[in-house]
C-alpha cells in the first residue's frame, strides 16, 4: 500500500501553495496573485 503524508504549514497563503505547483510544472513565478500574500516565496514541498 502506498504511503501518504500530510504537511502543515502554520498561516501560509494558498497562493504560495499554486505558486508552488506552478513551479514544480517549470513555471518560474514569483507572484501569484497579491504580491503581498506571496511573501516568503514558494512552499517547500520536496
Amino acid at each position: 500500500m502506498a504511503q501518504m503524508r500530510s504537511l502543515k504549514f502554520d498561516k501560509a497563503a494558498h497562493n504560495r501553495l499554486w505558486m508552488s505547483a506552478a513551479q514544480a510544472m517549470g513555471h518560474n513565478l514569483q507572484t501569484l496573485g497579491k504580491a503581498e500574500l506571496c511573501e516568503g516565496g514558494a512552499l517547500g514541498l520536496a
